[in-house]
């Protein structure tokens, strides 16, 4: 659903929610609850409650619903006295999300025989457009390449037709037929199966310009939305009949697919407030967490298919609250830190770090002034008062920092500290370490419910929470002691020991090191910057490049870049073809590992 007019300021006495009365009155109620509350549990519990609760339906970025999380974070922020640091004297700072897409029209299909004009078919109940489609038509030849679980995009009949003219790959896709283990793997991602994406990229790797989709039943299809982004290339479903009446009627002659997408821009806001330090010209650290999730699933889910709310009480409602009490404790204390404070929930993550790369390019306080950053990412779900600690090697002082601070509390936590150079996990943490700033990671790991519709409020360790509170608080004032907080380059990563196919590669993916701006569209994948080490800065990549080309894979987006790198194996040496500066440039450079 896209909203034509702009929220109304975090700062009005109507918030956004006046529009809706239930959802309004019910904040509203909870707003005043949560000031009431004497204990941190229990406010932690409202708060938390109310972002991964059912009228906030998983708060995904460009939603109204993301737009009521944001209204009550705004307003939590401006009963606890926090200064607004967002655009024009309010609490937030909007920017532009992928554009989202609606069906505007039905699909059109047409047919263009040898010697005969282009003629309309109508195929009724038996075509559906698909939201993750490109906008705009695809024509040309169609071939069949078989199954989605082995489509054969890359020999016989296709081969042979996309090389001498365009074509449409048909794909005949039964989501009965999938992998059912879809288990987590990493912080954004799992075990991969066949879906609309992968399927468009290999189609467009093997140059096709259409994708047609036949399936036993349409309403079984996967909902792949495409809000996020779409898959680059013009994609529509049938029925098998359909499908093969449209083969039938073509007859090996040229057909054109139109989708009937239409694309909508669209934005949503980070939000930002300051509690000011003594030093009220000093350095600036920077609290944040996202506010983002799911929304109804779509192509980030790790439950196929499913269009139930993914509520994110963990993933990241519970950080959003970590922040909130956080706020509330430096705000009641007598004497002010000497370092100024920016808590900042971020939009907009869920979709690639959106909302916290936004503001590094475009700060509300000076860059410059900025000194670190904590990041709070899933921390309701600790087992036996375990929590992670990441990126402690971006400045000299964290692991001190962060083990003095533990060691003040009542009980210390199970605090392990991570040692990747890298960070740990795809975070908002990541775009602070692109920009030079040391940051840390807090995390209680990966659990069966990640981004599932099960991830919900029950689940949430309370107690643990309001421990790893304490820790936050303990660590805000220590690292405030600290004259200086020193950023550490990352080393280089240690060389490769042997082929790719040998003992400690296998089965290890190939590792480039571009930082993608997540925010930017080029046709290509803009980089933001390269990890210190990487192949990709040993190879002279830099800010600005546009990667375009990458071994023998095209590079159109993100989700190509992924999938590429997916499949080349580290060690491999491989051509990268990118723009700099308007000029087509290549290279050679060999992957790294992932460690």
């Amino acid at each position: 659903m896209e909203r034509t007019a702009r929220p109304a300021d975090a700062t009005s006495p109507a918030p956004r929610w006046f529009s809706r009365p239930a959802t309004y009155l019910a904040a509203i109620a909870l707003l005043g609850a949560a000031v009431a509350c004497s204990t941190p549990q229990s406010r932690m519990r409202r708060d938390l409650g109310w972002l991964a609760s059912e009228e906030l339906a998983g708060r995904k970025a460009g939603s109204p619903q993301a737009e009521d999380a944001a209204s009550y974070v705004a307003s939590r922020f401006r009963s606890l006295g926090l200064v607004p640091a967002g655009d024009q004297g309010t609490y937030l700072q909007r920017f532009p999300l992928p554009p989202a897409r609606r069906v505007a029209r039905s699909p059109r299909i047409e047919v263009a025989p040898q010697g005969a004009p282009a003629r309309a078919l109508d195929l009724g109940a038996g075509v559906l457009a698909l939201l993750a489609s490109a906008p705009g038509a695809a024509s040309g030849s169609l071939v069949d390449v078989g199954p989605a679980t082995s489509p054969q995009f890359g020999a016989g009949e296709f081969v042979a037709a996309a090389a001498h003219r365009p074509v449409i790959a048909w794909v005949h896709f039964d989501p009965a037929a999938l992998p059912a283990d879809t288990t987590a793997s990493g912080p954004h991602g799992g075990v991969a199966v066949p879906t609309v994406r992968t399927l468009a990229f290999q189609a467009r790797q093997a140059g096709a310009k259409g994708l047609v989709l036949s399936v036993p039943d349409l309403s079984k299809l996967p909902k792949e939305t495409g809000e996020e982004r779409d898959v680059a290339l013009p994609v529509v479903a049938f029925t098998e009949e359909a499908a093969a009446r449209l083969a039938k009627e073509a007859g090996g002659a040229p057909i054109a697919i139109d989708p009937g997408i239409e694309a909508i821009p669209r934005s949503t806001p980070n939000v930002l407030g300051l509690v000011p330090g003594s030093d009220s010209n000093g350095e600036i650290v920077v609290i944040g967490a996202h506010f983002d999730h799911l929304g109804h699933g779509g192509a980030d889910s790790l439950a196929p298919g499913s269009t139930a709310i993914h509520y994110g009480a963990d993933d990241n409602a519970s950080g959003t609250t970590l922040l909130l009490e956080l706020a509330r404790r430096v705000t009641k204390r007598e004497k002010p830190l000497r370092r100024t404070l920016l808590f900042a929930a971020w939009g907009g993550e869920e979709m690639g770090l959106l909302g916290s790369a936004h503001w590094i390019k475009s700060p509300t306080v000076p860059l410059g002034r900025v000194a670190a950053n904590l990041n709070f990412d899933m921390v309701g779900r600790s087992t036996d008062r375990k929590l992670d600690v990441g990126s402690t090697t971006s400045s000299s002082v964290w692991e001190r920092v962060v083990a003095e601070s533990n060691q003040k509390l009542t009980i210390p936590l199970n605090v392990r500290m991570s040692k990747s150079q890298r960070g740990v996990g795809g975070s908002d943490h990541m775009s602070f370490l692109g920009a030079g700033k040391p940051a840390l990671f807090f995390f209680t790991g990966l659990h069966e419910d990640y981004h599932k519709p099960t991830d919900t409020v029950e689940k949430i360790a309370f107690l643990t929470l309001e421990e790893i509170v304490d820790l936050a608080e303990r660590t805000t004032e220590r690292l405030d002691a600290e004259p200086v907080i020193d950023f550490v380059k990352p080393p280089d990563p240690p060389a490769s020991s042997g082929p790719a196919s040998q003992g400690a590669e296998q089965g290890l993916r190939a590792w480039l090191g571009s930082i993608p701006d997540y925010g930017a569209e080029d046709g290509g994948v803009v980089l933001s910057g390269t990890s210190a080490g990487s192949p990709a800065e040993r190879a002279g990549m830099k800010k600005g490049d546009v990667l375009k080309r990458l071994g023998s894979y095209k590079i159109e987006n993100i989700d190509d870049l992924t999938m590429a790198l997916g499949r080349l194996k580290p060690g491999e040496e491989v051509e990268i073809e990118f723009r700099r500066d308007g000029e087509m440039k290549t290279l050679k450079l060999v992957l790294g590992r992932r460690r």
